[in-house]
């Protein structure tokens, strides 16, 4: 009897198991397989063929289906292109995010223009997904460029190592919000990494090299010093010596527009600045010749200041009071005008 009670417990145990593992295989969802749109690639590849970049941002659009993305990604829809060399891979993936206004458009030779973009077919299928900074998914989006890359772009450039090539999307670094360096960002504008480069590249096969296939290692690519620290040490270097410059321009045009009629007696620049006679013919500038300014040019040419001496003093420290918020607010305006997406997904991250 216990034998028996044994068995059909066996059996239960067995059925119950099997049944626990059909509902887990039915959760499994297959990643979709991405093509490439015919149209939208011959259109880009004329771009390609046209400006012959060694790097480019691309906007990807999906047809046929909603793509996600894991939480780490940012803008996971713009993606970037450049491919190694014989010298080595090339350091546009070690720039810092915000190259553009950094290299006031030095940089972009060799880039291809903003606003291009690739459209991408997704299969219809309703058992499939497809997630943005998933292994499987990413590379099923990096074999579609591979295709994009050997079909479209190699034929019409004289450059094998461009069947080299990589794809890379951007994300966040985990934990980097937490770190002190992180604080030393927020407060003083040091230029540490806050966010990586994801890529998947194309490799070769050593026996047969017509064979190549995806690669996708999570491989992290550090800002180089030349691109990232360098610039913020001028910059360091320029605000520590910005008040001495401040100091010697003020005093510069102070002699410059102070009239001295009495060379005897001695005279606050103030007091000079307020109490010149503005029917003074001749003046005597303190050393000795009548150098030019914005100040004095815009003074000189509507006789203001033989008029109103008190307006264009007045005028000249607004400007010099002014100068280093508008200074502020330019940086801003670039970074709105060409970083707009970058920075609110920085912020939304």
């Amino acid at each position: 009897m216990q034998y028996w009670q044994a068995v059909l417990m066996l059996l239960f145990v067995t059925c119950y198991c099997s049944t626990i593992g059909l509902e887990l295989d039915s959760n499994v969802t297959n990643t979709c397989k991405v093509t490439l749109n015919k149209t939208s690639a011959l259109f880009l590849a004329k771009s390609f063929a046209a400006f012959q970049p060694n790097f480019a941002r691309l906007q990807l659009f999906f047809n046929n289906k909603n793509v996600n993305y894991t939480s780490d990604v940012i803008l996971p829809f713009y993606w970037v292109w450049t491919f190694n060399s014989l010298e080595g891979l090339f350091t546009y993936l070690q720039w810092p995010l915000d190259y553009p206004v950094l290299s006031l458009g030095l940089l972009d030779a060799k880039t291809l223009p903003a606003n291009h973009f690739l459209v991408l077919e997704v299969e219809d299928d309703n058992d499939c997904s497809l997630t943005i900074g998933e292994p499987e998914s990413t590379k099923s989006i990096a074999e579609a460029l591979k295709h994009f890359t050997h079909t479209y772009i190699e034929p019409n450039r004289n450059d094998k190592f461009v069947d080299y090539s990589y794809w890379c999307y951007r994300a966040d670094i985990p934990g980097i919000a937490h770190t002190r360096a992180y604080q030393l960002r927020v407060y003083t504008g040091y230029p540490i990494q806050i966010t990586k480069y994801v890529c998947c590249h194309t490799e070769h096969n050593l026996i047969n090299a017509s064979d190549n296939f995806v690669k996708c290692d999570g491989k992290e690519y550090v800002q180089n010093l030349e691109s990232s620290v360098f610039p913020y040490m001028l910059g360091v270097l320029a605000f520590i010596y910005f008040p001495m410059a401040f100091m010697k321009a003020s005093g510069a045009l102070i002699a410059i527009s102070t009239p001295m009629g009495h060379q005897d007696g001695h005279l606050d620049g103030d007091e000079l600045d307020l109490i010149g006679s503005p029917a003074q013919e001749e003046y005597v500038y303190l050393d000795g010749s009548v150098p030019i300014s914005f100040t004095s040019l815009v003074g000189g040419m509507f006789g203001l200041w033989k008029t109103h001496p008190v307006l264009v003093s007045r005028f000249r420290r607004i400007v010099f009071v002014c100068l280093l918020p508008c200074l502020i607010y330019i940086r801003l305006f670039l970074y709105h005008k060409y970083l707009d997406k970058e920075v609110t997904a920085l912020f939304e991250a």
